[in-house]
């Protein structure tokens, strides 16, 4: 039987756990099932997009509903400004004065902007938001659509305690698992796959070679000051700091050639 609803996925759990007299009680197993997931995955499936419009001088504002962690957040523009994450303790010491936001931290369910935005801008947040829970009135969500299988483990993970079976719950947790861990992997070459990597095309060898001796002459400098006060300094296999800033000038005459 496919698990396509929640009244389908209660009756696989009654049925798996082979109880009838918990009618009451699986849709508590469910409910913590998925507070869990919630806790456990990150997929594209609970990435959505929301944008807002910001208030002069005000630096607070509250965070979408069924919010969990932030994934990309851009003051809209041309181009698109990103704002870069600060703690709170360092909004409070470092950031005075308002313009345009380049900096955000969370406190509780409310975003901070730093500096305080001076007009009007267009905020846009990419972030992660829970899977709502399945109930008679919410029959069917991606959670279900997708991952049915984990739904199941993870509402049987939570039954095994309440029915005094350690064990199974040992069984159980190992499959809810798995199933995380083959989800969060197909998540992962799903966001990665497409066209085979191709070197660009302005990166020829002369901007190589002009790359590499930019490294190289900032590396001699620095090595100079070094050896100053690193003269009997050396790494575990014995060579001296001057050996090797040899095999370096060594390397870079090879790559210039």
């Amino acid at each position: 039987m496919a698990i396509d609803s929640y009244t389908k996925l209660k009756t696989s759990v009654a049925s798996w756990l082979d109880r009838d007299d918990l009618t009451d009680n699986i849709p508590d197993f469910i409910s913590l099932a998925e507070d869990r997931i919630n806790r456990h995955i990150r997929v594209r499936s609970m990435e959505h997009r929301a944008e807002m419009s910001t208030v002069a001088n005000q630096e607070y504002y509250g965070l979408p509903d069924n919010y969990i962690q932030m994934r990309h957040i851009a003051v809209q523009g041309t181009p698109n400004n990103d704002l870069e994450y600060l703690t709170p303790e360092r909004f409070d010491t470092d950031l005075v004065g308002s313009g345009k936001p380049k900096y955000y931290t969370l406190i509780g369910n409310e975003l901070r902007l730093g500096p305080k935005p001076a007009g009007v801008y267009t905020v846009e947040m990419v972030f992660y938001r829970k899977f709502s829970h399945l109930s008679d009135s919410l029959t069917s969500n991606k959670l279900l659509e997708d991952h049915s299988d984990l739904l199941l483990y993870g509402s049987l993970l939570e039954a095994e305690p309440f029915v005094k079976n350690p064990e199974s719950a040992k069984m159980w947790g190992l499959y809810f698992n798995q199933a995380i861990d083959a989800i969060a992997s197909a998540d992962a070459k799903d966001r990665h796959s497409g066209g085979a990597l191709a070197i660009r095309s302005d990166w020829t060898r002369v901007t190589q070679v002009q790359y590499w001796s930019t490294i190289s002459n900032n590396w001699n400098t620095n090595s100079d000051n070094w050896d100053d006060n690193w003269t009997e300094w050396s790494v575990d296999l014995g060579m001296s700091w001057a050996n090797i800033r040899q095999n370096w000038n060594t390397i870079n005459e090879i790559w210039s050639d």
